[in-house]
């Protein structure tokens, strides 16, 4: 066996632990055992609702009165061909009827009932699960259905945070070289609550009125969620509603009078 040493000094591979604790360092599977179940059950069911829509879709029909020598072909009327029957023995019309056919709807009913024990298992909302409900759900519902998600995708970004670091700190170094100097770098995640606008600049607005955040900010303008092109336009425009001010205060300075200049020239002229 030939082994060639990494380069790096060490594997570029980094490990992304989900819910790491004392017991289990490598972390926890998001697909767990009753995931599986539950991921199986619902296959069976759709399974089963296909079957049925195949053979029970099509309503069964009866026939009173008829001889047997008239159902010689008994998918004539699947066929789109009319089914001739004739009177019976003693001259009376057969009398014709079909029965209920089956309904999805048992099977749709059971696939709701998985997906909710899948939400519970998992914390994903139903509605990312392709259950709609005939009435839509206010904001606040919404956010109620979130509320853990969010919950275990903020854990998440702190354990993934300082993997991702790690992982651009091998790239630097595979485009750089093994010496070159390492900065710290950091991970910086967007709120996984995905707030709206109108609530994001609510808040920054009410930090700018506060005094933690300044106004005229790069900051400031990220935070409110504008890309990169818009600050370096916000930025220079900043910059030159700054000069123009700075300008035009020089130039009020220039044209005030000055009353201790004019006294000292009072007192020259007297002398």
């Amino acid at each position: 066996m030939h082994r060639n040493p990494p380069r790096l000094g060490r594997v570029p591979m980094e490990m992304l632990v989900h819910r790491p604790h004392l017991e289990r360092e490598f972390g926890m599977s998001r697909i767990t055992g009753t995931v599986m179940d539950l991921t199986d059950s619902a296959a069976r069911t759709v399974l089963r609702m296909e079957g049925t829509a195949e053979f029970f879709s099509f309503p069964q029909r009866y026939a009173l009165g008829v001889d047997g020598d008239d159902f010689a072909d008994t998918f004539r009327t699947y066929l789109n061909r009319f089914l001739a029957l004739g009177r019976d023995t003693e001259g009376g019309l057969p009398q014709l009827g079909q029965f209920t056919a089956s309904s999805p709807q048992p099977h749709i009913e059971q696939l709701r009932a998985v997906a909710s024990l899948f939400s519970g298992e998992t914390s994903i909302p139903l509605n990312y699960l392709g259950i709609v409900h005939d009435n839509p759900s206010s904001a606040d519902a919404i956010r109620a259905a979130e509320a853990d998600l969010i919950t275990v995708t903020e854990r998440a970004q702190r354990i993934y945070g300082a993997a991702w670091a790690r992982v651009m700190g091998l790239a630097r170094k595979v485009r750089d070289g093994a010496g070159a100097p390492a900065p710290r770098l950091r991970v910086q995640w967007r709120d996984p609550a995905t707030p709206t606008k109108a609530a994001n600049a609510q808040s920054v607005m009410a930090l700018v009125s506060a005094g933690v955040l300044p106004a005229m900010s790069e900051v400031t303008w990220e935070l409110l969620g504008y890309d990169e092109a818009t600050i370096t336009r916000l930025s220079a425009v900043a910059t030159r509603a700054g000069a123009q001010a700075t300008l035009a205060e020089l130039a009020t300075g220039a044209a005030a009078p000055d009353p201790e200049a004019d006294a000292l020239a009072g007192r020259v002229d007297l002398g």
